[in-house]
């Protein structure tokens, strides 16, 4: 039996708690009606209090750090955040022993009818606290009849197979972006598995039945992966990742990141299951921009174009008969 030596133990637990920490974003919209009021007026009269963020089905082993804090951004009435931080204290049986700290937080914006809600979180815990904390937002809206329809986000199964990959390498179009410089975009890895519901799978791909494959591509080109590029494969898998490495260049800054687009959750060895679109876009560790906040807004808004503008291209479309 191999042992996995103390600065490997170190590597891999500085890895894992990258995974953990890595912000990921997932963004809901709705049709609201809210009158004459604004979102801040609306939000402290109707919505659930603060505190019950710690009521909501935190673990034994966490603990909310401080009180949870509702800001306006930019003093804009219409335009708020939710903050806050918990303590995880990790057990023995844990990979990480010790205590680990996790940002969270919910933007709230509100313009022409519309309602954005965006769940920001970096572990499990925050995004079971987020999700919990969301739901009960949408019930209140429906129990003061402001809700005129129903909160949206970019699921699984809006795609067929094919058409999800096309829709996940759609985000390589930020190196038409006039807004930053992209030097070189590259594919880092992605997580996939056989449809087994398909009558016939090419070969190659039979060894990997019954089975959730990461896998690394090691900075190569679209071309050179016959699983995204080729529509023979594009049709028989299931992919749930895709994550690039992007150099690029901003005002003055040189700067590495990778972008990371995921239906996280989705693929498990027994079948599939329909999960929301996650976005996380972080630094690499050897990234010279000193100023990545202003850079990773800059890049979110480009993503975010991407994002509304193929979606409605590579969705899959409306049955009839699933109207009836």
């Amino acid at each position: 039996m191999s042992t996995v030596k103390p600065d490997e133990l170190d590597s891999l637990k500085a890895t894992y708690r990258e995974k953990e920490d890595k912000p990921k974003e997932i963004e809901r919209t709705a049709t609201v009606n809210l009158g004459s009021k604004t979102l801040w007026e609306t939000f402290n009269e109707l919505f659930p209090d603060l505190k019950s963020i710690t009521k909501s089905g935190l673990p034994k082993n966490c603990a909310l750090v401080g009180a949870p804090m509702l800001e306006r951004v930019d003093k804009n009435y219409n335009h708020l955040v939710v903050k806050y931080k918990i303590e995880k204290e990790n057990t023995n049986k844990d990979f990480l022993t010790g205590k680990t700290f996790h940002d969270a937080q919910m933007e709230i914006r509100y313009e022409n009818n519309q309602l954005t809600f965006i769940d920001q979180h970096t572990s499990s815990e925050t995004y079971k606290l987020n999700k919990n904390y969301f739901d009960n937002f949408q019930k209140a809206l429906k129990k003061n009849n402001l809700s005129v329809e129903e909160f949206k986000s970019i699921q699984f199964l809006d795609f067929a197979n094919n058409e999800r990959i096309q829709f996940l390498l759609s985000f390589l179009k930020i190196q038409d972006s006039k807004a930053i410089v992209i030097k070189k975009i590259t594919l880092d890895s992605m997580k996939f598995r056989t449809d087994e519901t398909l009558s016939k799978l090419p070969k190659d791909l039979e060894s990997l039945k019954g089975r959730v494959s990461n896998l690394n591509l090691h900075g190569k080109e679209l071309h050179d992966t016959i699983y995204l590029s080729e529509d023979e494969y594009r049709i028989a898998i299931l992919c749930e990742k895709v994550r690039f490495n992007v150099i690029y260049k901003y005002i003055n800054r040189d700067g590495i990141c990778s972008i990371e687009v995921s239906f996280n959750g989705a693929l498990g060895i027994k079948g599939y299951k329909d999960t929301e679109l996650r976005i996380s876009i972080t630094p690499a560790p050897n990234s010279f921009d000193n100023n990545f906040t202003s850079t990773k807004a800059l890049i979110t808004k480009e993503i975010n174009k991407i994002r509304d503008d193929n979606y409605t291209q590579y969705k899959q479309k409306q049955n009839i008969n699933d109207t009836i």
